[in-house]
């Protein structure tokens, strides 16, 4: 959930598991122009989510609803997921 920040900045982030919310330290690895997808929601489903880096702002897309399996670790769920 944390990226890889010492490669950074990227074009492009790919997340497959489901995060509660967007983590910034994605964010912030994304290079000008640079895309992160990302499912954003709660353990019943989620919102398949786009963001683009623009300057020091970021564009939201939602795409469709998704149901994925939870994102751990630092910015993803901790052992309350209900499985």
């Amino acid at each position: 959930s944390n990226g890889l920040p010492e490669h950074a900045p990227y074009q492009g982030i790919l997340v497959t598991a489901a995060a509660p919310h967007v983590p910034q330290v994605l964010l912030d690895q994304l290079d000008e122009g640079g895309v992160l997808v990302i499912p954003v929601g709660g353990y019943r489903g989620q919102m398949l989510e786009q963001w683009i880096r623009r300057a020091e702002r970021f564009e939201h897309h939602a795409i469709a609803p998704v149901a994925f399996v939870p994102l751990r670790g630092d910015y993803g769920w901790k052992n309350d997921w209900p499985f």
